[in-house]
C-alpha cells in the first residue's frame, strides 16, 4: 500500500514538474528500486520515491538535486540528465 502511494505521488510529482526543463529516469530492471530525491538548494525536505520496473519518471530534478538508490550509489545532477537504472546501477544515459 505504501509503495504504490508512493509511485502515484511521484508520477502526480513528475506531471506537475514536467513542463520546465528537468532530469528524468527510466528503470529499465525488472524489480523496482527506492530513490531518495535531496534538493540542493537545501528549500525541499528529502523525498523517498519508488520507481517501478519498466517505469520512467519526468521532472525529478528541476535544477540541483542528488539522487541516491537503496544501496548507496549516489548521482548530484544540474536538473536536465537523463538516468537509467539498468542491472541495479544508476547512471546517466549517453
Amino acid at each position: 500500500m505504501i509503495k504504490s502511494s508512493l509511485v502515484m505521488f511521484a508520477g502526480a510529482f513528475a506531471l506537475l514538474a514536467g513542463a520546465a526543463q528537468a532530469a528524468s529516469i527510466t528503470n529499465r530492471d525488472v524489480s523496482e528500486h527506492y530513490l531518495q530525491i535531496v534538493d540542493e538548494s537545501g528549500e525541499a525536505e528529502a523525498q523517498d520515491i519508488v520507481i517501478s520496473a519498466n517505469q520512467s519518471l519526468d521532472g525529478i530534478c528541476m535544477e540541483g538535486c542528488t539522487i541516491g538508490m537503496e544501496d548507496g550509489d549516489t548521482l548530484t545532477l544540474n536538473g536536465s540528465e537523463k538516468l537509467v537504472i539498468e542491472d541495479g546501477v544508476l547512471g546517466i544515459e549517453q
